[in-house]
């Protein structure tokens, strides 16, 4: 100034980095049961951003134990600009699933709907986790749900009949079942059965009429390279009786 004399002042700052909120929801668990599900992922970041992100989610599964339905999930929420709703990519590798969110101004909250299969292997516990990753603007979360146990839907199922008439049973030898569906048949009486398999939409068809099936057990196979990905109802009709089982198709 006109004296000669220097003011200095200082302020302190404190720069803290946004954290994102991360919820995973898995209907059933941890007791699963092997066919479709939809998993259900909530993420939001509370505070105000002056540029858009695109948030990254990974979500950590064994392609083995869960399997996503085709390619496309729908993501929904609100951001400081309006409202979101539309679909993404979904890209699944051995060890996971990687989805791109849309451009997000914060603060947002999206869900994200990811339809698919759980796929028996063997009852050993498995852990499933979902992150979002970190970016120059916020941290990233990560949210692990353990001990997730799986078990088969192709158990047989006997029609229990009054009197003592004969009856089968079926069991899917190995699931899930690619490009060949093998049946294990035991029937208590010699019997002449028809086979036909139905969809989750009603639609069915004939596997074979008239197969001759002695007393005890026996095996047969059928091609099922076609078929697409998805449960099926496999009936078994006789003069010895009548049964169905569960079978879970991944092509």
């Amino acid at each position: 100034d006109s004296v000669g004399s220097v003011t200095i002042d200082s302020v302190d700052v404190t720069v803290t980095m946004p954290q994102v909120a991360l919820a995973l929801n898995i209907p059933d668990a941890p007791s699963l049961v092997a066919g479709p599900t939809e998993l259900l992922l909530q993420a939001s970041l509370q505070m105000p951003q002056a540029v858009s992100t695109a948030p990254v989610v990974v979500l950590g599964v064994p392609h083995e134990r869960f399997a996503a339905t085709g390619q496309v999930v729908q993501v929904t929420g609100v951001t400081q600009f309006g409202p979101i709703d539309t679909s993404v990519t979904a890209q699944q590798t051995a060890d996971g699933i990687r989805l791109t969110l849309p451009e997000c101004h914060g603060a947002w909250e999206v869900t994200v709907r990811v339809p698919g299969m759980w796929l028996w292997r063997d009852p050993a516990p498995f852990s499933f986790s979902a992150a979002i990753e970190a970016t120059d603007c916020y941290d990233g979360a990560v949210t692990v749900l353990d001990q997730l146990q799986i078990a088969p839907c192709g158990a047989a199922a006997r029609v229990i009949r009054l009197s003592n008439l004969p009856s089968i049973t079926a069991t899917i030898v190995r699931m899930p079942v690619q490009e060949e569906l093998q049946l294990r048949l035991e029937t208590t009486a010699p019997t002449t059965v028809s086979i036909a398999v139905e969809s989750l939409t009603g639609q069915s068809f004939q596997l074979v009429e008239g197969f001759s099936l002695q007393k005890g057990v026996e095996h047969c196979n059928f091609s099922c390279s076609g078929w697409a990905t998805g449960v099926y109802l496999v009936r078994i009709q006789g003069s010895s009786g009548e049964t169905d089982c569960k079978v879970i198709i991944v092509n």
